[in-house]
């Protein structure tokens, strides 16, 4: 195994090469990509890694129950474990999202909040599933959010959004 990490994911992820390439990681971003998806692109390559990290899910949040994204997660996680079962897999906590400003892309109140319960809920649920599966690791980012609102500064501005 050459190569020791694989980090893979939707756009959320399409910057971390930058800060990777002197390191044994590779990362592989597919923008709009579903949990879904993720196999048909990453499956051959699954074998050459000591572990993988999925960093998913945001993708599937708007339109999927939660349990279809966890039965998502659950086959992408047997499929990786079927090629390569010695491998360590991680799965990245979902992110909250935030509004969309680009014109005619922006959502209700009411509907982030909703999508945002989801990804708490699924990010719990994750957790714990993780607990009973060896070698799977929940990494969540707690830091985003304080008191169900995002949290982060922009520029001059030290709000929470």
């Amino acid at each position: 195994m050459a190569n020791r990490v694989l980090i893979a994911g939707h756009s959320q992820v399409k910057y971390f090469d930058q800060y990777l390439k002197l390191s044994n990681v590779d990362v592989v971003s597919f923008s709009g990509y579903r949990i879904e998806q993720m196999w048909g692109v990453i499956g051959r390559r699954v074998p050459d890694y000591k572990i993988v990290v999925l960093h998913i899910g945001a993708n599937n949040l708007w339109n999927d129950t939660p349990a279809d994204v966890l039965t998502h997660y659950q086959s992408l996680v047997d499929s990786i474990r079927r090629v390569n079962p010695s491998c360590q897999i991680l799965l990245s906590g979902l992110l909250p999202r935030g509004q969309d400003m680009f014109p005619g892309k922006m959502k209700s109140d009411s509907f982030l909040s909703l999508v945002n319960r989801k990804a708490s809920y699924l990010n719990n649920k994750l957790h714990n599933i993780s607990k009973s599966i060896p070698r799977l690791t929940y990494v969540g980012h707690h830091s985003f959010v304080v008191d169900g609102k995002l949290f982060f500064t922009r520029h001059l501005f030290g709000r929470r959004y």
